[in-house]
């Protein structure tokens, strides 16, 4: 058995040590698994279950035979520690069967064909906590099933819009497999989901505390001055915390008297558009500070300090040299902090806070709510309607009228 230090074993309730999972490993093993599970659409569990494959194959199908007999004289049938159907057991053991399973290869393939890596992840973990929980084949799946999940979920404490995402996750997996001609039955559909409302707790600052929130970096370090243009440009460009972190040197180029900054938004689509002189003249002094070499490849926003970089590489893929641009989370990081010392606390402030800011702001200022689509780069206007549906009950002075009719 291989362990490591600090690693703990378990026991069942027989008293047999339980050999967890995951392990450490050295980070170059880590970082390797991580770059061809991207690659490969799949998780780093795949990939050693094929290397496992690959390599005791024979012998595992030896000792499955073997089990098989053995379980048979036993118990007089095959049955799983679960102690499960053995008709439900099948998806377990097509597990090993992969490359002849139309079903599993079509999970693959749905799972491939979403444009985000964060997408393929997410999706990837909701199927298999689904199929661990139903203990079925694909096919065996039925509404029942679905609506115990559900329930399971709801029992967990999960979030109304994680049981959605959970749900619409599975149900497009079905419906994936029914345009391939595996089933005519999608089991998610017909199954109430929680109603959702994506907006409804949206907050963002007036222009006293968004100033306030500015004025926090202290100018006058390299760090403070990079804090500074990732909160400047978040307020004035309204960019998503993940298109920010990825942003290079050459992305932002200028053109006449306006610069323009092309990057990929949401969904993989590659936008172009226009940000203020002042972002930039941010940006270009924290980049002289930084004493960095920039070249056109160089992402703009790094770790600054020697802990930071020490926590990316310890944390893996986005290891601490100057190929590698800060992470989304440490952007979520770094505007909580300035927002705590800001107010004290008393405010929740995310980055996404500052993106409701920018159009809060804007919808504000008079813009039309199609200029105000065309800023957020929605896709649909709807989207922007409820994305500042609280600011237009708040531009509303009807009640307002009333009361001092009445006199109150």
């Amino acid at each position: 058995m291989i362990t490591t230090e600090g690693s703990i074993e378990r026991k069942d309730s027989a008293g047999s040590t339980m050999v967890p999972l995951w392990f450490r490993v050295p980070k170059i093993w880590d970082d390797f698994l991580s770059e061809k599970a991207d690659r490969e659409y799949c998780s780093k569990s795949d990939l050693l279950r094929r290397a496992f494959k690959l390599t005791y194959d024979p012998e595992l199908e030896k000792f499955r035979v073997h089990s098989k007999r053995q379980s048979s004289v036993d118990n007089g049938l095959l049955m799983s520690p679960r102690n499960v159907n053995p008709d439900e057991e099948s998806f377990a053991l097509n597990l090993y069967d992969i490359e002849s399973d139309p079903w599993i290869e079509s999970m693959a393939a749905f799972i491939a064909n979403k444009r985000s890596l964060r997408t393929h992840r997410v999706y990837r973990v909701v199927l298999n906590q689904f199929f661990v929980f139903v203990a079925k084949h694909p096919s065996k799946v039925k509404q029942s099933d679905i609506i115990k999940y559900r329930h399971h979920l709801e029992r967990l404490g999960r979030a109304p819009s994680t049981i959605r995402q959970s749900l619409a996750a599975i149900s497009g997996y079905y419906s994936f497999c029914i345009s391939h001609n595996l089933t005519l039955y999608n089991p998610v559909r017909g199954v109430n989901r929680p109603s959702v409302d994506a907006y409804s707790d949206a907050t963002w600052l007036n222009k006293d505390q968004a100033k306030a929130l500015l004025s926090q970096p202290n100018l006058n370090t390299v760090k403070g001055k990079r804090d500074y243009a990732i909160l400047l440009t978040l307020l004035l460009t309204g960019l998503r915390r993940s298109e920010l972190s990825n942003i290079k040197k050459g992305d932002i180029q200028e053109r006449g008297e306006k610069l323009y900054l092309t990057y990929n938004c949401k969904g993989g689509t590659k936008v172009v558009r226009d940000i203020p002189r002042r972002c930039w003249e941010a940006i270009a002094s924290y980049l002289t500070a930084s004493g960095r070499k920039i070249t056109d490849d160089s992402p703009v926003f790094m770790a600054v300090t020697d802990a930071g970089q020490s926590l990316r590489h310890y944390y893996g893929k986005n290891g601490h040299n100057e190929s590698h641009p800060i992470s989304p989370e440490a952007i979520r990081q770094i505007v909580t902090c300035h927002a705590n010392r800001a107010f004290d606390g008393k405010i929740k402030v995310s980055p996404h806070t500052l993106r409701h800011t920018a159009g809060t702001l804007l919808r504000k200022s008079g813009r039309s709510i199609e200029e105000v689509q065309s800023f957020m780069k929605h896709r649909r206007v709807d989207t922007t309607r409820r994305y500042l549906h609280v600011v237009e009950a708040d531009d509303s002075e009807f009640g307002e009228c009333i009361a001092r009719m009445l006199g109150l």
